[in-house]
């Protein structure tokens, strides 16, 4: 303070280097658009896949019968699907930044839809494995009668059925994100 400098000076300088030592600045964080490409990279595999599973392997499956891998692909805990919906989530968040945009609840909903279609494919596939068949008659649950599981047609229709919705939504979110989509990122395939 001998030096020509006042209290008052001294105090503003003392204050200033207190609150420039908080005041560093933190790594930026960017989110929404200005990650898309970086997103996609990530997750836009497994979004393409989702048409592939239900265009191939899905149809394949109907067509034989096979009600045990269903089951294993849609199971909504480590199934292939749940990987692939879980994906198409993301990609449908990075079109909003602090706010969910109108096009990624539009997506969303979307995904919605083809998290019903998982949860009753994996219904129809137990039910075909004779896991989810219910009990007709008796009191109480006891006494009654199995219903026999579904026959190979009537799973099939069941699940052509399920198809039929899975790809209205599939093909939906397909047209929501190819509007105003980021130039650097392919379109998405319809069914």
């Amino acid at each position: 303070l001998s030096e020509g400098l006042t209290r008052r000076e001294a105090s503003a300088a003392m204050a200033s280097a207190v609150a420039g030592l908080f005041a560093v600045p933190s790594p930026a964080s960017a989110r929404g658009r200005a990650t898309q490409v970086k997103t996609w990279a990530r997750y836009g595999s497994r979004v393409e896949a989702t048409r592939s599973w239900l265009a191939g392997t899905f149809m394949g499956y109907v067509k034989s019968g096979d009600f045990a891998a269903l089951k294993t692909d849609t199971d909504p805990k480590k199934g292939v699907v749940t990987s692939f919906l879980t994906a198409c989530d993301l990609w449908a968040a990075s079109y909003s930044d602090a706010n969910p945009s109108p096009k990624t609840v539009a997506m969303v909903d979307d995904v919605n839809k083809l998290r019903e279609f998982q949860a009753e494919v994996y219904s129809i596939a137990r039910r075909g494995l004779g896991e989810e068949v219910k009990t007709t008659g008796g009191i109480f649950g006891v006494g009654g009668k199995q219903e026999p599981p579904p026959t190979q047609a009537e799973a099939r229709t069941l699940l052509l059925a399920a198809y039929e919705k899975a790809k209205v939504a599939y093909n939906d979110y397909c047209v929501i994100n190819n509007e105003g989509r980021p130039f650097e990122i392919d379109e998405l395939s319809e069914l």
